[in-house]
This record gives C-alpha cells, structure tokens and sequence, in this order.
C-alpha cells in the first residue's frame, strides 16, 4: 500500500528556509540539500515504519512522532492510517528537545 505524502505549512516553511539560508553562500548546494530532503520524503509513501521514533520525545513516553535523518536535518513525521504528514525539519546540530517540545506538544 502507497501512503500519501502530506507536508504541513510548518514543513514547507522549513523547507524553504533551509534552501535561502543555505542558497546565501551557495545555489547549487541548497538544490542538492532541497531535493535530498524532497526525495527522502517521497520514499516515505512505501513502509515509512521504517523511520525511528524522535528519542527526545520516545523519553517521555510519547511513541506518536518518527523521524527520517537525512544529512544532519530531521523530518518529523506523523503516520496515519494511509497518509504521512511531514510536521517540519529541524537541524540536528541545534537544541532540537526545546523545538520539538514547542512545535509538537504545545
């Protein structure tokens, strides 16, 4: 079964965030990270059970969010009965628990 691939405002913000910020230095790699995150996230429409579970928040017992580590940005997803919504990327190199905690369970 194909899952529909869902992006939320929140993640298509993201998205394109990462592309300006890195496109200030260099176009050509900001396409490169763009279309690494888009198509990692289109892989998700086949068996996206095979992402983690975010730890920050598995630690608190909360088994409803995965992620999908691409270079050092995380996609946060949420899997339902036949849809997977992209919630938002954040990089791995930041505080992620205060954003986590912030976007997801606020």
């Amino acid at each position: 079964m194909a899952f529909d691939i869902i992006w939320t405002k929140r993640a298509e913000t993201d998205l394109n965030y990462i592309y300006d910020h890195i496109a200030l230095d260099d176009k050509l790699n900001a396409n490169t990270v763009a279309r690494q995150i888009v198509t990692a996230v289109k892989s998700l429409s086949e068996m996206p059970g095979r992402t983690r579970f975010v730890p920050e928040l598995l630690r608190q017992n909360i088994s409803t969010y995965r992620e999908l580590i691409v270079s050092v940005w995380r996609v946060i997803i949420y899997i339902g009965d036949d849809k997977v919504y992209v919630l938002g990327i954040i990089d791995s190199r930041c505080d992620a628990e205060d954003i986590l905690f912030k976007r997801l369970l606020l």
